[in-house]
């Protein structure tokens, strides 16, 4: 975490340290990004696509392993991430939450019904 500490007006005889962080906090960037700010958009993208990127592998190679669909072994994961991570900007007014693991398994069912409608098309 990049952070830095900035000296606040002290008191006589005492030192006050406040430290302030350059980076963005999930709930500020998601206000943005609804906002249609583009680096926050960028910046969720970003944060979040490997998270995505595991998941949707995961998926895949356990539906595999598991007997599952024919097509799913032809699937790109960059383009259903890509797919998700449409899907979520597009949405992100409709959702309300702010918790980072409200938004990972918004994620998550993301990646499921991306994954479910890509096997039903086949």
């Amino acid at each position: 975490m990049n952070a830095t500490l900035q000296r606040a007006p002290a008191s006589p005889g005492r030192s006050v340290h406040r430290t302030t962080s350059s980076v963005p906090t999930l709930p500020d960037l998601l206000a943005a990004a609804r906002a249609g700010n583009e680096p926050a958009r960028a910046e969720l993208v970003t944060r979040f696509y490997g998270r995505v990127q595991a998941l949707v592998h995961g998926q895949i190679q356990r539906r595999l392993r598991a007997g599952g669909h024919g097509a799913l072994a032809r699937m790109s994961t960059g383009d259903v991430v890509q797919e998700v991570f449409l899907e979520v900007l597009r949405g992100l007014d409709r959702w309300e939450g702010t918790e980072e693991e409200a938004f990972v398994g918004l994620l998550a069912t993301l990646v499921e019904h991306r994954l479910v409608d890509q096997a039903g098309r086949a």
